[in-house]
């Protein structure tokens, strides 16, 4: 299996299947998560590409710079949820950056945080923060090892 990018195959084939099945069906509502959708020029093409005529719905820790962000459409396809990630940046940072992608006319919908057990002391005022700057917060449950124990 070649792999071209984040892509497994070719992204063209996957565009061209996705815009037959909107072409024959109607309009798709697709959602993107994990392993950060906006991790590349290629993946942000792609789905500037679907959101021509198709919902998409991003799940994205807004990493991503603004100019790469701006590359997709704002005709209300894409929406994104957002996850703050304390181990990239503050909780000012991320509401800063929220705001901005707001303010070039995306939607921003809810925030995430994951309750990674260093970060429990803080989830309160996180949340009250990203609150206080209009969005949602919801607060995850943290799956996995910690201190090497699950």
């Amino acid at each position: 299996d070649k792999r071209s990018g984040d892509f497994c195959g070719d992204p063209n084939k996957w565009l061209d299947s996705l815009s037959w099945l909107s072409e024959e069906y109607g309009p798709l509502y697709l959602t993107s998560c994990y392993g950060e959708p906006l991790s590349s020029l290629e993946s942000i093409h792609f789905y500037a590409e679907i959101a021509k005529g198709n919902l998409v719905d991003i799940v994205t820790n807004l990493i991503a710079p603004i100019d790469h962000i701006k590359i997709l459409p704002v005709n209300g396809n894409i929406r994104f949820a957002t996850s703050f990630h304390p181990h990239y940046w503050k909780v000012e940072q991320f509401i800063e950056k929220r705001l901005l992608v707001q303010k070039e006319g995306y939607h921003c919908g809810i925030t995430l945080i994951v309750a990674y057990p260093p970060y429990i002391p803080y989830l309160d005022e996180w949340k009250k923060k990203i609150e206080d700057a209009g969005s949602d917060v919801e607060i995850l449950t943290f799956y996995g090892m910690f201190k090497d124990k699950l």
